[in-house]
């Protein structure tokens, strides 16, 4: 596996993340439009902009599935990657908690460079050097159950 294979794969939680955070925002926004409900005059409840209830009552609960099989798919994302990331050996037993601490802090953390160095103790440039280690130690298993 190459090493923007390497990185693809463990961005892929943090885009499952995204499209759940996304999915989210809609969801709330479809909420917060339609709470405000008229009774037409042959009594059908409508929802403000006069369309009927029931096709927002359908797009809220599509949604709302959507949203949690999103959430399914982040949760495996997550335990697959992290389980990846445990996996890792190094030269020493100090050098491969770095590797698992700098990827798991990157990809499922999100940090950003400066962010990751200041909270593992070491400068921007070093912490990209190690990064290219863990990279290079970190491979992708298929985990048996």
């Amino acid at each position: 596996m190459t090493t923007d294979e390497k990185k693809a794969y463990l961005n892929s939680y943090l885009a499952q993340r995204w499209k759940l955070q996304k999915m989210q925002e809609e969801y709330s926004q479809l909420f917060s439009r339609r709470t405000s409900v008229n009774v037409s005059m042959d009594g059908t409840p409508r929802a403000k902009n006069h369309s009927g209830l029931e096709v927002y009552a359908a797009k809220r609960d599509a949604l709302a599935r959507a949203i949690i099989q999103q959430k399914i798919k982040c949760l495996d994302a997550l335990e697959d990657i992290f389980w990846n990331i445990e996996q890792i050996t190094g030269k020493g037993p100090a050098s491969a908690e770095q590797y698992k601490v700098i990827l798991t802090y990157r990809h499922i953390e999100g940090m950003q460079w400066d962010e990751l160095a200041k909270r593992i103790g070491y400068t921007r440039q070093h912490t990209e050097r190690l990064y290219k280690k863990a990279l290079e130690s970190f491979s992708v298993s298929v985990r048996t159950i």
